[in-house]
């Protein structure tokens, strides 16, 4: 599958907003704008293949866009609601955990039992890659009226109509939380080429779809809907200083702490372990011990991950 990066809101406000009003038949138009461009493209290079002598360039059948540059950011999972339901949002965490790999029908070739006319359904990612067949025939032929049939049958004509796709869950950063609040998680699935793109533990910020997931169907009980994001761009944040948010006045402030105590650093020390954990009295070694594993080590990268390294 073939994707291309555009900056679309830098380019053009105008059409950018009409990612805000209507993100999914936006994506659709602009995904086959996209395709009707590699055509064009393809026959204007194919006389000059063939005068040169050269390899031509095949087509592809699926073409991606990837919005890189999302006006609407939502950091915290909490913060997604009902009403965010097919919305374009982008957001921010870590990805806990990662499902096997697995292949989507993402069409059905069906046949009217009529009068033998094929056509093409899509599949629906919400419920599950299940697909609802239309009540009547959509071929003309028939007489003005069409066929009006209303049976039809799922015809296996060879073409690959599948897809790769992943399910992720995406965990809210810690640092970006309240004391004592829990980090929220979220449904993220994949597809194509962005399978297998991200491992567990990934920082990332992942820009898509909300959409509903429903769960399976049964008599006489309630159905279980969640939230999900269907992605459009993974990007990793593991090399970025994301634990790192001082601001002018905390970076003074604590210079001017130890300002105050470069006579006797000691008495500094002795004054924040004071104020660490305020719960508990006393038990000063206890304190230093927890505090000194809290905020020691040496910082390494392992294999494109940023390790804090051992403790004291």
């Amino acid at each position: 599958m073939w994707r291309a990066e555009v900056f679309l809101h830098n380019h053009n406000p105008q059409i950018g907003g009409l990612l805000l009003a209507a993100p999914k038949k936006f994506l659709d138009t602009i995904e086959r704008a996209a395709f009707q461009a590699q055509e064009r493209l393809l026959e204007e290079e194919a006389p000059k293949a063939n005068q040169q002598r050269r390899f031509q360039p095949k087509q592809k059948t699926r073409v991606g866009i990837d919005l890189t540059t999302c006006p609407t950011v939502c950091p915290l999972v909490r913060d997604v609601h009902s009403e965010d339901v097919g919305r374009f949002l982008k957001l921010r965490g870590t990805i806990v955990r990662t499902s096997p790999v697995k292949m989507l029908e993402a069409a059905k070739l069906l046949e009217c039992s009529r009068c033998k006319h094929r056509f093409v359904v899509p599949t629906d990612l919400e419920q599950g890659g299940t697909y609802d067949a239309p009540t009547e025939c959509p071929s003309p032929a028939g007489g003005p009226k069409g066929c009006k049939g209303d049976r039809f049958n799922v015809v296996d004509d060879g073409n690959s109509r599948c897809k790769d796709v992943q399910e992720l869950k995406l965990q809210e950063h810690m640092h970006e939380l309240g004391l004592g609040a829990l980090p929220r998680s979220i449904h993220v699935i994949v597809e194509e080429d962005m399978v297998d793109a991200v491992q567990a533990g990934d920082s990332v910020e992942i820009s898509g779809l909300i959409y509903r997931r429903w769960g399976p169907l049964y008599r006489d009980q309630k159905i279980d809907v969640d939230l999900g994001i269907r992605a459009n761009l993974i990007t990793k944040c593991n090399n970025k200083e994301e634990g790192i948010m001082l601001s002018k006045e905390f970076r003074q402030e604590f210079m001017s702490f130890w300002e105050a105590h470069k006579e006797n650093p000691l008495v500094g020390r002795n004054h924040l372990l004071r104020s660490f954990c305020p719960q508990v009295h006393g038990m000063f070694l206890v304190k230093l011990a927890v505090a000194l594993t809290l905020c020691g080590g040496v910082a390494r990268n392992a294999q494109g991950t940023k390790v804090r390294g051992e403790t004291h």
